[in-house]
């Protein structure tokens, strides 16, 4: 009988699944040849046994089999902590059980791995150039750190480190770090997040990073600068993201609003726009500041997540990398701050990518 092999990278969002055979994995350099892709909105599911099984019906039909696909292994690469090989989503009302999804699919085994491990797996050297765009030079350590670090629904941070010849990667809850303000207005942003949540929770001790560097930040972000800044909506954009706003963000899967914005920011059109994704932008930069001073990654530092290919143009203008030096930490670690190679990932399959690999190669 047939082998098959599933990978899936499931995020606050979408959930996007593939279908392999081990022969074609172990005879091809390119480890994303599936025999079916196909991806799914979360919000039409309740959970993920039903989406897993629609996939392999998908499967049945599209390779005209007619007998059922049954995977013998598989890796959901989910955006949540792992344990004990089962997670709840900080973001969405969603559970997953591996064990459960093994007694219920019949697949053969199961392993839940954080998204962010997966992106890491992913960029395990050798990389194809086509999957990032060039930052940094720095100097790059070829058994040195690797650290990725991306923002999306939420913001992602793991790391790569080579053992025995092998890499391993490991994954963190870095997003949900305190947010630190540089500025007056900074300070005046995290202070209008704090009372937008605390009208909802009065035991929020204070704002994360992922609350601004973040899809959610850049409306949060937006928000600020039209109540409290005074900044003017532009009839385009305003109504959409009031709609948006008073449904709670229900509609997220109809629109995107932080997707909204950022189009309007790169067609130099609307200010306010402009504004919210420039202070998004040097948010963004300083906390990868951060995170590189914490790891040293001399291996590279891959920014990913879904935003930073969107707005590309603006991060290569100037303004990220100034916020990245931006430290008090003294000349002798702002030049280490140099060697670091800094790429950006424009590979929106990455997540996916290193979950394919570790399946072929860890389960």
């Amino acid at each position: 009988m047939k082998q098959f092999l599933l990978a899936a990278h499931i995020g606050g969002i979408k959930a996007r699944l593939c279908l392999l055979s081990p022969e074609q994995v172990k005879s091809s350099k390119n480890l994303f040849k599936s025999l079916h892709e196909t991806r799914y909105p979360i919000g039409d599911f309740q959970d993920i046994v039903p989406m897993v099984r629609q996939f392999l019906k998908e499967s049945k039909q599209v390779l005209k089999s007619d007998n059922p696909i049954v995977p013998d292994k598989a890796c959901f690469a989910v955006a949540a902590p792992i344990e004990h090989n089962k997670c709840k989503f900080t973001n969405l009302n969603l559970q997953i059980d591996g064990d459960r999804l093994v007694q219920k699919l019949g697949i053969g085994k199961i392993q839940l791995i954080n998204d962010f491990q997966a992106i890491a797996y992913g960029l395990q050297p050798p990389l194809d150039g086509c999957d990032y765009v060039t930052l940094q030079k720095g100097k790059p350590d070829k058994n040195g750190l690797i650290a990725v670090i991306g923002a999306a629904t939420g913001l992602g941070k793991a790391f790569l480190i080579k053992q025995n010849g092998d890499y391993r990667a490991y994954a963190t809850e870095g997003g949900h770090v305190d947010f630190t303000p540089h500025n007056d207005q900074e300070f005046r942003l995290s202070q209008y997040i704090l009372k937008q949540m605390g009208d909802r929770n009065k035991n929020i001790p204070g704002v994360s990073v992922e609350q601004i560097v973040s899809g959610r930040g850049i409306v949060a972000i937006y928000s600020f600068l039209r109540d409290e800044e005074h900044y003017s909506e532009s009839p385009q954009i305003g109504p959409i993201i009031k709609a948006w706003q008073k449904e709670d963000g229900i509609c997220r899967e109809v629109v995107d609003p932080a997707a909204l914005i950022t189009a309007a920011a790169l067609a130099k059109g609307d200010r306010l726009c402009e504004k919210a994704i420039h202070m998004f932008v040097e948010a963004y930069g300083s906390e990868l500041g951060n995170f590189a001073l914490q790891f040293l990654p001399y291996g590279g530092l891959y920014v990913a997540g879904g935003i930073a290919p969107q707005i590309l143009p603006l991060i290569q203008e100037g303004t990220f990398l100034n916020a990245f030096f931006q430290k008090d930490c003294g000349k002798t670690l702002l030049e280490e701050l140099k060697k670091i190679p800094i790429y950006v990932v424009i590979n929106l399959k990455m997540g996916l990518k290193g979950a394919v690999r570790y399946v072929t190669t860890y389960i």
